[in-house]
């Protein structure tokens, strides 16, 4: 049986390992739609469109060093693009619909992002940082 730091250590490097394919995928899609926004998009779109693809890659290479703090800025950054493309799809008086590929976009900027984020708070074994504990030391 796989002991315990040996499943943190795979856990971290498939993390490091998947954020860095997807993230430099998202990278891309980001750098190219910093080139296409124009007048029409609002500030929300346009940190929304930022926060989720321009964020992961860098953070997962922060993971190699300290997951936790990774794992906890790849949650709100997912968090943030989620907030803001539901703001702008409401605000533009858009409808939710459902679609096969719909899904598939879903899954790829908010699953896959959730799912490294879990395998790095999973490998620092400390679950994710405490700012303003009692515990902690000044």
């Amino acid at each position: 049986m796989i002991s315990r730091p040996l499943t943190r250590l795979l856990a971290h490097w498939a993390a490091v390992a998947v954020g860095g394919v997807v993230g430099l995928v998202m990278f891309g899609i980001g750098l190219r739609g910093l080139f296409v926004m124009n007048s029409n998009d609002t500030w929300v779109g346009i940190i929304a469109a930022l926060a989720g693809t321009l964020t992961l890659l860098p953070l997962s290479i922060l993971g190699i060093f300290k997951p936790a703090a990774a794992g906890c800025g790849i949650i709100i950054s997912c968090a943030v693009s989620l907030v803001g493309a539901i703001a702008v799809t409401v605000s533009s008086g858009g409808r939710f619909e459902f679609s096969t590929s719909g899904l598939a976009w879903f899954f790829f900027f908010f699953g896959t992002p959730s799912a490294v984020a879990t395998l790095l708070l999973y490998a620092s074994g400390q679950g994710p940082p405490r700012l303003l504990s009692r515990d902690s030391k000044p």
